[in-house]
């Protein structure tokens, strides 16, 4: 099982990426669902892939990431509750 670092550390890259999405102007291109280009669009075949990106990234961080960062919560919780109190908590497994 995952250390709760590890899920932590993969929420803040999911959402790291998709405020890099944002701030690369990706979101614009989500116009393409409407059927219109963004203004200055290379073409429709760019455009799709980006917004394709755009939207992978933010579904991305809108529902993996909380959950990533949930079960990192629930995993803590559960080693710390387990542990007994002359032990390591971080470096106890959960057995299951």
């Amino acid at each position: 099982m995952s250390r709760p670092r590890n899920l932590i550390a993969c929420a803040a890259v999911i959402t790291a990426a998709t405020v890099a999405s944002r701030l690369a102007g990706l979101a614009r291109h989500t116009s393409v669902l409407s059927g219109t280009l963004p203004d200055g669009a290379a073409g429709l075949a760019t455009s799709e892939l980006l917004c394709a990106l755009h939207l992978f990234l933010h579904f991305a961080s809108v529902v993996v990431a909380p959950i990533l960062v949930l079960a990192a919560l629930l995993q803590w919780a559960l080693v710390r509750a387990l542990s007994g109190p002359g032990e390591r908590r971080r470096d106890r497994p959960i057995q299951g």
